[in-house]
């Protein structure tokens, strides 16, 4: 069924209904905010209170070194193209 309730029973309409669905859910959840996509984001928020801060501590290259290792020496690249034998 489509949204406006038409039943397709035929591959290429159920595909160009899934890409149409797929294709415009961002802005169909963003349609359906009740605040406005150009409202400050500070203003649903409020950092000011400790318990919803973070922070990072600082890391040393001997660290990072030590994850680096850690690694699987795979020869395939990773998402980023480089192999871990690269880094």
């Amino acid at each position: 069924m489509t949204p406006d309730g038409k039943c397709v029973t035929d591959t290429l309409s159920i595909s160009n209904e899934f890409n149409k669905l797929f294709t415009n859910i961002g802005k169909n959840i963003s349609d359906s905010l009740p605040v406005p996509v150009n409202t400050n984001p500070k203003r649903c928020s409020d950092l000011s209170s400790p318990t919803k801060s973070f922070y990072f501590f600082p890391t040393t290259a001997d660290e990072i070194l030590k994850y680096i290792n850690q690694l699987d020496h795979k020869k395939a690249a990773g998402m980023d193209g480089l192999p871990v034998k690269c880094i």
